[in-house]
């Protein structure tokens, strides 16, 4: 381990001493480290994105106020995330100009890049159905957009005919029926926007990247 790594983990309350400290998984937006330590016990360790993610402060209190709130109806430890806080009682660290957060690493599951059987598919909407279910009582106005209109589909419609209108490099025409294909679709593109402005849907807590390997498999 880097110096630089020692510090970082030295400032987490992690049981025992840091051995080792490896990269780990798939993930591509945040940099993903498994940490050992003397007493056997495994962290992840992430450095937190900050072009993508400009409010860190307001992501990480999202995290911890959601897992707060399911960890309230689970009796299974593995079945939310446990933030490990710094010695000084914050969910992440703020150093050298990065972001950093560890978790209690979840043993004894596994995450699919790929799904080996049909059943595979089908467990993963129940953990993310689970999770929908268990938060619909949750207050989300208190969450933080920490990154303005990512899901506002309206103003990505707004952003593609800005595109469409400039097309800089000359390539709309060559793509005419995609274009199409996506215009045609703008009205639905927008109906859950639409309803939830309108008071005819409720404002929810949503995972928003259900896919399979963001889902840990018993």
């Amino acid at each position: 381990m880097t110096q630089q790594l020692v510090q970082i983990l030295g400032a987490f309350r992690l049981e025992g001493t840091p051995v080792s400290c490896t990269p780990y998984g798939c993930g591509h937006i945040n940099e993903t480290a498994l940490v050992v330590t003397d007493r056997g016990r495994r962290y992840i360790l992430q450095k937190i994105n900050r072009f993508t993610f400009r409010d860190v402060a307001g992501l990480m209190a999202n995290i911890r106020a959601v897992t707060e709130h399911l960890r309230r109806k689970t009796s299974d430890p593995r079945a939310v995330l446990t933030l490990v806080p710094t010695h000084g009682g914050e969910s992440y660290l703020h150093a050298q100009g990065e972001y950093w957060r560890v978790y209690d690493f979840v043993e004894d599951t596994l995450c699919l890049q790929l799904p080996e059987t049909d059943d595979d598919f089908y467990q993963s909407a129940v953990g993310f159905g689970t999770f929908q279910q268990l938060l619909t009582d949750f207050p989300a106005e208190q969450l933080h957009e920490t990154i303005p209109n990512f899901h506002n589909t309206p103003d990505r419609y707004r952003l593609f005919r800005e595109a469409l209108e400039k097309d800089t490099m000359g390539r709309a025409a060559s793509v005419q029926p995609e274009v199409d294909f996506v215009l045609a679709h703008e009205a639905v593109g927008g109906k859950l926007t639409a309803m939830l402005r309108a008071g005819e849907l409720p404002l929810r807590v949503t995972h928003n990247d259900t896919k399979l390997n963001n889902v840990m498999l018993d």
